[in-house]
């Protein structure tokens, strides 16, 4: 990995966790939310979990970056053009699956922070949810996480990649610029949060500790009791997170590697 590769990574990892500290109340809200809980609008309450918020962002969100960032680059190098849209919506499904599967104890964790009244860490989360079957334990709602993030990333990542290669090809003068950045942002995070939220609150009931149902129980008692709207619990928050989240980590993440690489980091 050569020098720039490094400042890559390192600027996506910087750019997600200064982003989650900024917003992460508004992920408290939106998983509280999902979860049917009470919310507390004091600071201390809305950063509860916070250290499971920021081990989510080093496990799941910047790996997700950088293993797009690194499919869209072979095929670049192998083809000498960008790839299609079709190919984007692939690397960046394929993308969200593996960093699902990679992040799933990290956001386990953090949804057992959310929901513990015990005052644990996460580390002594992490024991009890060990205790409770093992290593197999944290696997907890693999299969809708890893939907999730793979139908958020199709959304989020593509279009972000396609929406700021529009905007740079009409419109040169804001390429690498911090509106061209925050506006593709804005629209991938949006797309993404449609297309994925109905398996973002599956996800979320699954990994909580009162869930003793199946996903197809879990889903059916879902539309049986709230309807289709039920899948959709949650969703304002939830975009009032991700939206600023995206932005934040865009900008901060291209806007660092321009500095030190000059070139854009997607």
């Amino acid at each position: 990995m050569d020098t720039s590769e490094w400042i890559q990574n390192l600027s996506t990892f910087a750019s997600n966790i200064i982003a989650t500290t900024i917003v992460y109340p508004l992920d408290t809200i939106r998983l509280k939310t999902q979860l049917n809980m009470p919310i507390d609008y004091k600071i201390r309450p809305l950063y509860k979990g916070y250290y499971a918020g920021i081990l989510r962002q080093i496990c799941y969100s910047s790996p997700n970056i950088i293993f797009y960032r690194n499919f869209t680059e072979k095929y670049h190098d192998t083809y000498n053009k960008s790839p299609s849209f079709m190919y984007k919506i692939l690397f960046s499904g394929l993308s969200g699956g593996i960093a699902g599967v990679i992040g799933n104890p990290s956001e386990l964790l953090l949804v057992r922070s959310i929901e513990d009244t015990s005052g644990k860490n996460i580390f002594q989360l992490g024991k009890q949810i060990y205790k409770q079957g093992g290593l197999k334990s944290f696997a907890t709602g693999i299969t809708p996480m890893t939907l999730r993030c793979s139908a958020f990333n199709m959304g989020r990542l593509s279009v972000y990649s396609e929406t700021k290669e529009w905007i740079q090809t009409n419109h040169p003068q804001y390429k690498g610029s911090v509106l061209s950045h925050g506006l593709s942002a804005t629209i991938g995070s949006i797309t993404g949060m449609i297309i994925s939220n109905p398996l973002d609150v599956v996800k979320s009931k699954i990994q909580g500790q009162e869930n003793t149902m199946s996903v197809q129980e879990l889903c059916s008692s879902i539309v049986r009791k709230e309807g289709i709207k039920g899948f959709y619990r949650g969703f304002v928050p939830g975009l009032m997170k991700t939206a600023p989240h995206s932005i934040l980590s865009f900008i901060f993440a291209e806007q660092m590697t321009i500095l030190y690489t000059g070139k854009e980091l997607l």
